[in-house]
């Protein structure tokens, strides 16, 4: 028997009989399922069902007939991992795809939350019924099922499994499991995260189950930062094999670069050799000039090799740029240059702003006809010859 007991025996149910669809009590009695899903009842069905059509009322009719046909059409659902059919809402959290009226405008939080509830007997009667389109007792339905589980353990939880050292939460492998992931699957999955010797979060393996993610590509990008945080948050970017090269994003993890400033270094286009070129021209740690790099990507500018040997001539280390001021700075320069060529780019710009401290000073160089923060130091040598003359 599907979900039933080992090597399809008989399994045996305490069930309510009642006498009327009404009734609020009913007798008990046992039950037996078989593993062609023929049912034993106490009762002479053939009698029962001619007295229905007399207008006596019989539950156990009903058990044979339909509850139990459709507690069939459901249990490979529960006692098999089925991917859940669930997709992301605009507000960032999950709904399921075939609703019914106890989900329809219900909004889950996570993939996990939206996957048991379609494994619910709430929701499993309502899809039987709309399926079958024929009236279903749902109170009898849930109780077998719930006797069901009594008997074979609870359709929410997966099969022991060595995989559950995979798996950072307690309980991880029972939510997958729900979700349509199984035990060998995980151990597939987990192997992805090439270098991580830590269990992976459930939120990794839902990302490579339920997004678009190149196992490959990830494998690339976590081998070169093994950490099972970063190849979660990896899963879960949208198309990032299409944004930059595994290398890149591995690169400037490997070397420490927040998350943030990672995202901006990839779209400035920075390249992750930079960090490693001007780390041997200024004879500092890569790690240092890689977050210096992030720090400036987030107000939009690449310095190169000239720029941060200006900022070090005035014995800047650790430039902080505002993108509040620089784009005040960028649209102030643009109306003092109006009509005029040689715009200056807003890498220089912050740069200049870095050294001289306020927005008026930059304007002042500006009009003396700097148009790139090199030009700075020609700027200031005349002005030490005009001092130094008298």
């Amino acid at each position: 028997m599907p979900g039933g007991e080992p090597e399809g025996e008989p399994m045996e149910l305490v069930v309510r009989c009642r006498a009327s669809p009404t009734a609020q009590d009913a007798r008990t009695h046992r039950v037996t399922i078989h593993p062609d899903w023929s049912v034993t009842t106490p009762h002479d069905l053939d009698a029962e069902r001619v007295g229905m059509a007399l207008g006596g009322y019989c539950s156990c009719v009903e058990l044979v007939d339909m509850t139990i046909p459709a507690l069939r059409s459901v249990i490979d659902v529960l006692t098999n991992p089925v991917t859940a059919e669930v997709e992301p809402t605009k507000a960032g959290g999950w709904t399921v795809r075939r609703t019914h009226a106890c989900c329809r405008s219900r909004e889950f939080a996570g993939i996990v939350q939206a996957a048991r509830h379609l494994r619910s007997a709430t929701h499993l009667v309502k899809a039987v019924r709309a399926r079958r389109r024929r009236p279903l007792d749902e109170a009898q339905f849930e109780e077998v099922l719930a006797g069901f589980e009594r008997i074979r353990g609870s359709f929410q939880q997966a099969p022991r499994h060595r995989a559950e050292a995979l798996v950072r939460e307690p309980g991880g492998l029972d939510d997958l499991w729900v979700c349509g992931i199984a035990p060998d699957q995980v151990e597939r999955l987990a192997a992805v995260a090439v270098g991580v010797r830590e269990p992976l979060p459930v939120a990794y393996f839902l990302a490579l189950v339920y997004r678009s993610v190149d196992p490959e590509w990830l494998g690339e990008a976590v081998a070169r930062c093994p950490d099972p945080d970063i190849a979660t948050w990896l899963a879960w970017q949208d198309a990032p094999h299409d944004r930059a090269p595994a290398a890149q994003w591995g690169g400037w993890l490997a070397l420490g670069v927040p998350r943030r400033a990672l995202l901006a270094l990839l779209d400035v286009a920075v390249p992750v050799q930079r960090a490693y070129a001007l780390a041997t021209a200024l004879a500092a740690p890569a790690p240092v000039l890689a977050r210096e790099l992030g720090t400036w990507a987030l107000a939009g500018c690449t310095p190169t090799l000239g720029h941060f040997l200006v900022l070090r001539d005035h014995g800047i280390t650790a430039a902080t740029p505002s993108t509040r001021a620089l784009d005040l700075l960028c649209a102030e320069v643009d109306a003092l240059l109006a009509g005029r060529p040689a715009a200056v780019a807003r890498t220089d710009l912050a740069v200049l702003l870095e050294v001289l401290g306020t927005r008026h000073a930059v304007h002042a160089v500006i009009r003396r006809g700097v148009r790139q923060a090199g030009h700075l130091r020609d700027v200031q040598a005349v002005d030490r010859c005009l001092r130094a003359a008298g």
